[in-house]
């Protein structure tokens, strides 16, 4: 079941009628199913970016996406901009939002567009990405611009499922995504099916992009 139409709901709800066990582990939209899930709580990992980089001492605060992202990062930055409020009254959700070009890095037009971004980021500015892929695109076109990183800007990134495995560069909110498909497949196996409704916790990894408070 994807974000995108047709989302296939009328399926998974013939399939549950019919016996069959159906969870979610990534959400398909920003509310959660009304079936079964084993969602990673990806608002209180933005709330946990927010916090990590306000109290390492940033001024400024940008959410990073690309253009057509999934619902994930929109969930993402709910809980990252929910969280800067309430620590910073002033924060404006429209300027903390920025989305780029899908695989900005790689056409002109996307660099054009990072161009921009770059020249609009105020000094001592703190980033949370959508993804642990987008912060390493990030991080390292900062770097080549001449931005000391974590000195003038920091960087965060999301592991999502689709890169858990993935050795990360960046600073990173991450999950237990093994932890969780096993707790999903455990409830798909159980003698007795009840259902779940269960969210997996965030932590954040240190890997040297943000300042230590």
């Amino acid at each position: 079941c994807t974000p995108n139409q047709p989302r296939n709901d009328d399926l998974l709800a013939e399939l549950e009628r019919q016996g069959i066990r159906v969870i979610h582990v990534e959400p398909h939209r920003r509310q959660p199913p009304e079936g079964s899930f084993v969602f990673p709580d990806y608002r209180r990992g933005g709330a946990m970016a927010a916090t990590a980089l306000v109290a390492a001492g940033y001024d400024h605060f940008r959410f990073v996406s690309v253009e057509g992202d999934g619902p994930h990062a929109a969930i993402v930055r709910e809980g990252f901009i929910e969280a800067l409020r309430d620590q910073r009254a002033d924060t404006d959700p429209d300027q903390v939002g920025v989305a780029l070009p899908t695989s900005f890095e790689k056409n002109p037009a996307g660099l054009a567009a990072f161009g921009r971004f770059l020249g609009a980021l105020p000094p001592n500015t703190g980033i949370l990405a959508r993804s642990s892929d987008l912060a390493e695109s990030l991080a390292d076109l900062l770097r080549q611009s001449g931005r000391r990183i974590p000195e003038d800007v920091g960087i965060v990134g999301v592991k999502h499922l689709l890169n858990y495995r993935a050795e990360g560069e960046t600073d990173a909110v991450d999950y237990d995504w093994e932890g969780l498909l096993r707790e999903a497949l455990n409830a798909a196996a159980a003698p007795a099916w009840k259902g779940i409704h269960a969210w997996a916790k965030p932590c954040l990894t240190r890997n040297g992009t943000v300042r230590e408070p």
